[in-house]
């Protein structure tokens, strides 16, 4: 039996939007640069974070996990390209600024956080809204 602690979901909710604000705000600085992806990742994520504080039970907890599993592709997906653009590097500002130390602990950030939300239980119940 699973005996770890319930998280409050106004603890997760808090991360949820964090997470979800720094979307928003890649995809915004993308579409400077005319890369659309961000800026659609950022209204799936929307959706989900909807569907998370819409429902409750079992649809809440899948959206949440989603969300947290987006969270964590995203960040592996830019370690791994950071990491290759560091071995074999290119001849982009874009490329090198995106590869930087603040955005490579920005990315382990953001792994911790995805992997927070997939994996802690949520307590979902009408009691958590009071």
């Amino acid at each position: 039996m699973n005996q770890r602690a319930k998280t409050p979901r106004v603890i997760t909710s808090t991360i949820l939007l964090f997470g979800l604000l720094f979307f928003i705000v890649r995809g915004i600085q993308f579409v400077f640069i005319e890369s659309y992806a961000p800026l659609i990742l950022s209204g799936v994520l929307l959706i989900l974070a909807a569907v998370y504080f819409s429902f409750n039970g079992k649809v809440s907890r899948i959206a949440i996990k989603a969300f947290g599993l987006i969270l964590i592709l995203y960040s592996v997906i830019k370690i791994l390209l950071g990491l290759l653009l560091k071995i074999a590097p290119v001849d982009s500002m874009h490329a090198s600024e995106s590869t930087s130390i603040f955005y490579f602990l920005v990315s382990i950030l953001v792994l911790f956080v995805g992997y927070y939300l997939f994996r802690a239980p949520i307590v979902v119940s009408e009691k958590s809204f009071q």
